[in-house]
């Protein structure tokens, strides 16, 4: 449900942003989205493993948030048109993005094929910590420039990465808000409170 999330977005950007690199860089994300698609899409039935999703999305390819979106960019699906959207409308009003025919391609192939794909990166998030530690594929924990890839994938706390976590929460001020104030008021509240619930259940 939530690539189509990433679809909308995406698409305002391609059609909207004033920044010409913006735009370009829209594109080319969207292009491998739907590069994805094209994959793993069997007649517009997203048939693959894809994370977070529910019950209601799953049971046929109709109800699932992309059906739309795969039936207008690959055509293969003889299911009739419905009143709902989940992004075939934005996608149907686009002037400005064009569906690479590669990708077209690869969606109308119906020859079987191997697909290798990586959707994660090996992180030692359990012990024992080592100073030394190197991050795959290329990347680094301690790199500013690599953050966008750990922080993505949410190993905001995960020890390789929690020296760079801390020195850009201070570099950039990202404690000092209302959010993380009224976050660390509550949290000294509830230790207050565990505190003196210990100390009355001593006393009993």
């Amino acid at each position: 449900m939530y690539l189509q999330k990433d679809v909308t977005p995406l698409l305002t950007l391609v059609e909207l942003a004033l920044d010409a690199e913006v735009r370009t860089r829209a594109a080319m994300v969207l292009d491998l989205l739907f590069m994805d698609f094209a994959e793993h899409t069997l007649r517009d039935a997203y048939g693959v493993t894809h994370g977070r999703s529910y019950k209601k999305d799953k049971l046929k390819s109709t109800d699932e948030d992309t059906w739309r979106l795969t039936k207008m960019l690959f055509a293969s699906s003889s299911y009739d048109w419905d009143r709902g959207d989940s992004g075939g409308s934005g996608l149907s009003a686009s002037t400005k993005y064009a569906l690479p025919e590669v990708v077209r391609r690869v969606a109308a192939d119906p020859e079987p094929a191997v697909l290798r794909d990586r959707t994660g990166l090996p992180m030692p998030e359990a012990g024992p910590i080592d100073s030394e530690v190197v991050a795959p594929y290329g990347f680094s924990y301690t790199d500013p420039n690599d953050l966008g890839i750990w922080w993505g994938m949410g190993a905001l706390t995960a020890w390789p990465v929690v020296p760079l976590t801390i020195d850009t929460f201070n570099r950039y001020g990202l404690s000092d808000n209302e959010a993380s104030r009224s976050s660390e008021t509550s949290a000294r509240s509830r230790r207050s409170s565990r505190r003196t619930s210990g100390r009355r259940a001593g006393r009993c």
